[in-house]
């Protein structure tokens, strides 16, 4: 039998799929730091069925004294046919593994350029249960298969990259990693920006002041109000502010969407002068 005939055959025995997905990233970029701050809530598939795992999810990834990764999307995903593991792909594992075959001082087109390496390998050893149909937009969480949020600085630049893989689920076709630069932005000051990854509907809509979520936010989520005007204007903040600035965006996103997003809140902050800094805000 050919190996293609294998492989399909294989799939059919399969009958159980198990994903998690990770939700909510947001990153303020400081005059004298970067504050990448995320929720703890993954929802897990079985199957067609999607629940809230019991887990708290740990999304962002230290992986040098400038640079970490927060992950947006799957956090995990486990084929089995019978007892038996047939696929198996964890986020955390990968970037933890990248970590540990980097340099200690790997600049942030390194860690780029290796991640980028690993998620083609891991995808190709997807695209069969994509192409046989097995793995499909039923089961697959919302919007991009993988997000890895690149945080850190590259020669002293605070630096922000999306690398995401998407799928065409009509063509059940899975795309090479796309690389997205977030920050710097042309026209806009290195050290103010405010990015949101993962679920920011209740963050967009508290730009309209006619909307709950403004009225919330007024009343209950000082922060928020500060990070709609930076990005408006474009006006720098420090890390102090900006942690209570990310906290807050995550706080309105759970007041709004708890299906999707929830506490603790973890809190990593990177600077040029000191080592990262990790707290956890039980809500």
């Amino acid at each position: 039998m050919s190996p293609r005939r294998i492989v399909l055959a294989a799939i059919i025995l399969i009958g159980f799929s198990r994903c998690c997905d990770a939700t909510q990233i947001v990153v303020v970029v400081a005059h004298d730091g970067i504050v990448v701050a995320s929720d703890s809530k993954q929802r897990e598939r079985s199957g067609s069925d999607l629940g809230v795992s019991p887990e708290p999810a740990n999304k962002v990834i230290i992986m040098n004294d400038l640079a970490a990764v927060a992950v947006v999307g799957t956090g995990n995903m486990r084929f089995t046919r019978a007892a038996e593991v047939v696929y198996s792909f964890d986020s955390m594992a990968l970037l933890d593994g990248i970590k540990h075959s980097l340099p200690a001082n790997a600049p942030i087109s390194l860690i780029e350029s290796v991640i980028v390496d690993k998620l083609k390998s891991t995808m190709d050893s997807l695209s069969p249960y994509v192409a046989n149909g097995f793995f499909n937009k039923q089961n697959a969480p919302e919007g991009d298969i993988v997000d890895f949020v690149l945080i850190g600085y590259e020669r002293r630049i605070p630096t922000v990259l999306n690398i995401r893989v998407e799928c065409d689920w009509d063509t059940r076709k899975i795309a090479t990693p796309i690389v997205e630069s977030m920050n710097p932005l042309p026209n806009r000051p290195v050290d103010s920006n405010i990015l949101f990854f993962g679920r920011s509907l209740s963050i967009l809509n508290a730009a309209d002041p006619a909307s709950a979520e403004r009225k919330a936010a007024t009343e209950r989520y000082p922060g928020a109000i500060s990070g709609l005007d930076v990005s408006r204007t474009s006006r720098a903040v420090s890390s102090t502010e900006g942690l209570g600035i990310a906290a807050d965006l995550i706080r309105l996103e759970a007041e709004f969407g708890s299906e999707y997003v929830g506490p603790p809140i973890n809190i990593v902050v990177l600077s040029t002068t000191d080592a990262p800094r990790v707290s956890v805000l039980a809500k």
